[in-house]
């Protein structure tokens, strides 16, 4: 096996992992492990480059604190590639990311979201190919509602 970095909650809630293939040259200097199994931050050296590599589980509500403190932990940009991954539990776009939308107005967190990815140069790949594409990853049997759930990289 190779690496494995990770924060658990319980055996049955929350989590985030962060597995590296054992043929991979990785090198980690610090991790940052969520208490509360929502997040695992790992910064290190893959193939001799400076990454931070992060696995995020967010809540479920709007909570834009909880952003804040994921992007706290991540450094500059500058001196390091950064691969996010994970559930972040928001939509990018009303429009697009929502087959109906109640909602007039971003979160709170979503616009968190969007306000630390664009200090960090980061973009959702898949909205990055796809810019204009209606397509969704989750269905709310409460809201009877299909959303795409926001990943970053």
């Amino acid at each position: 096996m190779g690496h494995l970095f990770h924060s658990r909650f319980s055996e049955r809630a929350r989590g985030a992992a962060i597995i590296v293939h054992k043929d991979v040259a990785f090198e980690s200097s610090s991790v940052v492990s969520d208490p509360d199994g929502r997040y695992v931050i790992v910064q290190g050296k893959l193939q001799n480059t400076p990454v931070v590599l992060a696995s995020i589980y967010a809540p479920t509500w709007d909570d834009d604190k909880f952003m804040s403190k994921i992007f706290s932990n991540i450094p500059n940009a500058a001196d390091h590639h950064i691969i996010i991954g994970g559930d972040f539990n928001q939509v990018q776009d009303l429009d697009l990311d929502r087959s109906s939308t109640s909602q007039s107005s971003l979160s709170k967190a979503t616009s968190m979201l969007k306000f630390h990815a664009d200090q960090l140069g980061l973009s959702d790949p898949w909205r990055t190919m796809y810019p204009h594409t209606k397509a969704f990853s989750f269905f709310s049997h409460v809201l009877q509602s299909r959303s795409l759930r926001s990943k970053m990289q």
